[in-house]
């Protein structure tokens, strides 16, 4: 039989609190984060995203479906929603709607000036090694070697 089964999804929902917990530690110490996956980063759901971009991981990392290398960004706007209109998470928006969910988990305030962030997002299929340096002030680079 395919589908989620009741245990599934509340394995699901339990891994989900997980993540949420750990990229919410993160963004509150400052410390850098970095995310890695077993999958393309752009197969993840809008919402896993931008709870990773909300933790200020500042780099999320997978397995690319083509040969080409993948980079792009994902910002996360302070108090942001994700529209979850027919079950389709795909747009955004900061406005309140019964059909939105809210990216944090609290329902506090967020103050735009500190907390916007946007992530990189990368993704290959070659075999190689990712050098990723950090350095002071939040700073660090990548570098990807075949």
């Amino acid at each position: 039989m395919f589908g989620n089964t009741e245990q599934q999804q509340e394995q699901d929902e339990q891994q989900m609190n997980w993540i949420r917990q750990q990229v919410e530690q993160s963004r509150m110490a400052k410390n850098p984060l970095f995310a890695f996956c077993n999958d393309d980063p752009r197969q993840l759901s809008k919402l896993l995203l931008k709870r990773l971009v909300r933790g200020r991981a500042s780099l999320i990392c997978g397995i690319g479906q083509d040969n080409q290398e993948y980079k792009d960004t994902i910002s996360y706007t302070a108090n942001e929603r994700i529209s979850l209109r027919d079950g389709n998470a795909d747009e955004t928006t900061n406005d309140m709607d019964d059909d939105d969910a809210s990216v944090k988990s609290t329902d506090s305030v967020e103050d735009p000036k500190h907390d916007n962030f946007t992530s990189q997002v990368v993704a290959t299929h070659e075999n190689g090694l990712r050098w990723i340096t950090v350095m002071e002030n939040e700073e660090w680079k990548e570098e990807f070697q075949p």
